[in-house]
């Protein structure tokens, strides 16, 4: 898979037929997905909680012919992450995931771990709101490791 570090129109995402079959069955998935939704509206930001439903995601693109543009972070999102989703939106034919995923591992004080700045829902409005990224990925630690290879 050809993944950029930095969409097209991000309202065309709507005119698809699964869009909100799509959102109730991640809704499912994890609560806090349709929790926001309730919040703020569809917004037009796929979010997925697992693999398996970014990757299923990423397939069904890359059939329609789009390449994934991928923005890592660890959440308290700011300019800077929103100047390279930003960016994303200027490549053709480009779908642009973000991802929010405090990596225990990047701590070598669990204390810092603890008090690293988390609002999820403060993130997704920033996305929704700027309304470039098509989909964010907010895996569990349990989700990115392979059991018996979790951080302590």
């Amino acid at each position: 898979m050809r993944v950029f570090l930095f969409m097209l129109d991000p309202f065309q995402k709507l005119k698809g037929k699964n869009i909100k079959k799509q959102a109730k069955k991640e809704q499912k998935i994890k609560g806090k997905a349709w929790k926001m939704w309730k919040m703020y509206g569809f917004c037009g930001v796929l979010i997925f909680h697992n693999a398996d439903g970014i990757q299923s995601a990423i397939k069904s693109w890359q059939k329609e012919g789009f390449k994934v543009a991928f923005v890592p972070t660890m959440g308290a999102l700011h300019e800077g992450h929103l100047a390279l989703v930003e960016r994303a939106a200027h490549l053709p034919q480009v779908r642009v995931v973000c991802s929010i995923f405090v990596n225990p591992t990047q701590f070598n004080d669990p204390a810092d771990l603890n008090a690293y700045p988390r609002n999820p829902a403060r993130d997704l409005r920033l996305l929704s709101e700027q309304g470039r990224a098509d989909a964010l990925f907010q895996p569990e630690v349990q989700q990115t490791y392979s059991p018996g290879l979790e951080p302590k």
